[in-house]
């Protein structure tokens, strides 16, 4: 019998490819939710921006604050969404309110909460702590040096958990166990990850850039207001990579699942189920 489509081991541009495909076969359920997500705390800081500029005031600040920490409670919420998403679409459900729904729980949210504190805060201190010894150098050179050492750990941490989203949700596994967990399964393989993402993002960036070519040429046509091409197309690029971002190393742990662990059509299904 042949091994179902999306349960084969997926080489770079497939992977990518299907990460799109999953975002616009699940477009309505993920739009709301990212404009759930995202909309009320980009509010939250604009209108502080505009009264912190307009005169200083604390409502602003406060305004502010609040706002950024919407912003990140509102990445860690569209992150549960999206697991749960493409962990119904490669098992062959769809998708809907009700089944995103009824599989958020205070519970699930608040692991998801502490297990991404865990990975910012392990994937953060190392960079940091080598950025601030370049910068109290006061030498350009090594301080030039120092920033692309802190990026490229940066980017080998994050590589090695990546993964801590979908396994807190599909395999109940929390915390610092989430992030063993995560270690464990990109190990061996974490080249081909950083690869992959990199890739992806290129794809976004050219989104973006196509995004902005199409509107720019339908305001001309229709002889509206040009300027707003790029905002209209920066929002398009954003929404696109953000969610697509979320969703690629989701559908790459199973990917990597199928190849260390062999996991089955079936097995998916019942997890995807319960989750």
């Amino acid at each position: 019998m042949d091994t179902p489509r999306l349960m084969r081991p997926g080489s770079v541009l497939r992977l990518s490819l299907e990460s799109v495909a999953i975002l616009f076969r699940n477009f309505p359920v993920l739009f709301v939710s990212f404009l759930l997500s995202f909309v009320p705390a980009m509010l939250l800081v604009v209108i502080g921006t505009v009264l912190i500029v307009i005169n200083a005031s604390l409502v602003g600040i406060i305004l502010l604050v609040l706002g950024y920490v919407g912003l990140l409670a509102g990445v860690l919420y569209y992150s549960v969404v999206v697991t749960i998403v493409v962990a119904l679409d490669v098992a062959g459900h769809k998708a809907g309110f009700m089944q995103i729904t009824r599989r958020i729980h205070v519970g699930v949210v608040w692991a998801v909460v502490i297990t991404g504190l865990l990975v910012g805060i392990t994937i953060s201190i190392p960079p940091g702590i080598v950025f601030i010894i370049g910068l109290m150098t006061n030498n350009q050179v090594i301080f030039v040096l120092c920033s692309v050492v802190a990026l490229i750990l940066l980017l080998a941490l994050a590589v090695r958990f990546m993964f801590t989203s979908p396994i807190v949700i599909m395999e109940h596994i929390r915390y610092v166990a989430a992030l063993k967990r995560s270690q464990a399964l990109s190990a061996g393989l974490r080249w081909r990850i950083l690869g992959n993402y990199l890739f992806l993002e290129f794809m976004a960036f050219f989104a973006g850039g196509l995004a902005y070519f199409i509107v720019y040429l339908l305001l001309l046509v229709l002889h509206g207001p040009v300027s707003m091409a790029l905002p209209i197309s920066y929002i398009f690029a954003y929404i696109f990579g953000v969610s697509v971002g979320l969703i690629f190393p989701t559908r790459l742990y199973y990917d990597i699942r199928i190849r260390k662990e062999a996991l089955e059509i079936e097995t998916l299904r019942e997890v995807a189920a319960v989750a």
